[in-house]
């Protein structure tokens, strides 16, 4: 991913959408607890799973973003 085809932090719909094409359905619960500072928990109960799916499902996620963008991704599990 370049730098131009960066989609800024303050639009959460279109990082969804462009990391949904990266790592599926997941996206939201990324954005939720690593840009918009949800907890698991929190972003899990809101998504509609509970908090050990919603920690399995962030890692999982996290595995596949690092996969799809290698050292560009700095995103803590």
């Amino acid at each position: 991913m370049a730098v131009a085809d960066a989609v800024p932090l303050s639009d959460p719909d279109a990082l969804i959408e462009r990391l949904t094409a990266l790592i599926g359905g997941d996206a939201a619960l990324v954005v939720a607890v690593a840009v918009m500072g949800f907890s698991r928990k929190e972003a899990g109960h809101v998504l509609g799973f509970g908090h050990d799916a919603a920690r399995k499902r962030y890692q999982r996620a996290i595995v596949k973003l690092r996969e799809e963008l290698g050292d560009a991704c700095d995103v803590p599990f």
